[in-house]
């Protein structure tokens, strides 16, 4: 695999971790809110004129390359049929005409949507191009349903590879086949989140003005954690009196607490634990991570929280990490969980 083209994402997340992976890649999108588009172009017209054989992107996609496609879901997803039938919470007092004035619109944005993803399948099939789709899995979903194509890959719960969310999400691969010795190695245990809980968090902050959209948290971390390519030491602090330096990782291994955790706190003065602060530095680590990481298992700074058997085991189950040390590393910045190994192209 020479290069890899992410369609329709523009925050760099899976480009930049196949360049860690040493493999080429590059995002196509309409926008370039994240300064991470490396070609900002109306993908549904290259699409248009790529089926048509008229002049496109595809003409400069060799066989040998992969195209990864976030296609959009806005008019696939499950909470789609409510508005087709009126039913959603936003149309209660919406009279006849407008629900059908509206469930007209949405047909005709569905139908374009689904002409444009089945002539991207066309495309790829005539020109021998490897092609992966994502979209979500949650039922009822539109191609799941009437799409001729049956997903090659289902994942039906992300927080078992260390996601926040289960977020189901299927994957079509044209041209080419999982192998299924994809290996989805958690970097680190996270709490899954509540839907609901969210939803209020995210009515507290809007309140008080401080929505951020999770894409810019997570550009926020990695400019905190990497600055010209250098990796950011932490001042850590009990009660206003200095303990060390550390890496975040170290921090994280030292406190029982994650590394975004501790990237958020050093970015927003945010206390951790309810006594410990961080801040950036330019001294050097006063403790190995691979220290602090043996430290952390066998004897941690904080008490451990009273579990049940059961939550014990799940936890540990998800602090397993398998694959060699360079498999380690490789992580989907963003999404919490490990890219899949590529090899089988």
């Amino acid at each position: 695999m020479k290069t890899v083209h992410c369609l329709f994402e523009q925050s760099g997340t899976f480009k930049n971790e196949f360049k860690k992976l040493g493999i080429n890649a590059y995002d196509y999108d309409v926008l370039n809110e994240f300064g991470e588009t490396d070609y900002q172009i109306d993908l549904f017209k290259e699409i248009r004129e790529g089926y048509d054989g008229k002049p496109s992107i595809f003409d400069k996609i060799a066989k040998d390359d992969l195209i990864l496609a976030f296609f959009p879901c806005t008019r696939f997803e499950a909470r789609v049929p409510l508005l087709f039938r009126g039913e959603a919470f936003q149309q209660k007092k919406w009279s006849i005409r407008q629900k059908m004035e509206y469930s007209i619109q949405l047909h005709e944005e569905l139908n374009e949507l689904y002409v444009l993803i089945s002539k991207l399948v066309c495309i790829a099939e005539k020109r021998k191009l490897k092609l992966i789709i994502e979209n979500p899995y949650t039922q009822p979903h539109y191609l799941t349903t009437y799409w001729s194509l049956k997903p090659s890959l289902i994942d039906k719960d992300r927080t078992q590879d260390g996601d926040y969310y289960k977020k189901p999400t299927q994957y079509w691969f044209i041209n080419c086949k999982p192998k299924n010795n994809f290996i989805f190695e958690p970097i680190e245990y996270v709490e899954k989140k509540d839907k609901r809980k969210s939803k209020r968090n995210r009515h507290d902050h809007e309140k008080n003005g401080k929505v951020n959209d999770a894409s810019a948290v997570c550009k926020e971390i990695y400019q905190a954690v990497y600055i010209g390519g250098e990796r950011m030491n932490y001042d850590l602090f009990l009660q206003n009196t200095y303990i060390g330096t550390y890496t975040s990782k170290g921090i994280a291994y030292k406190l029982d607490r994650s590394p975004s955790c501790v990237t958020k706190a050093a970015l927003h003065d945010l206390t951790i634990c309810g006594k410990y602060k961080v801040k950036k530095s330019n001294k050097p680590v006063t403790e190995d991570e691979q220290d602090l990481r043996f430290q952390r298992k066998s004897k941690p700074l904080l008490p451990p929280k009273k579990e049940d058997r059961k939550e014990i085991i799940r936890r540990q189950r998800r602090l397993k990490i398998i694959g060699s040390e360079r498999t380690r590393k490789t992580s989907s910045a963003g999404r919490t969980y490990c890219l899949p190994k590529w090899k089988e192209f």
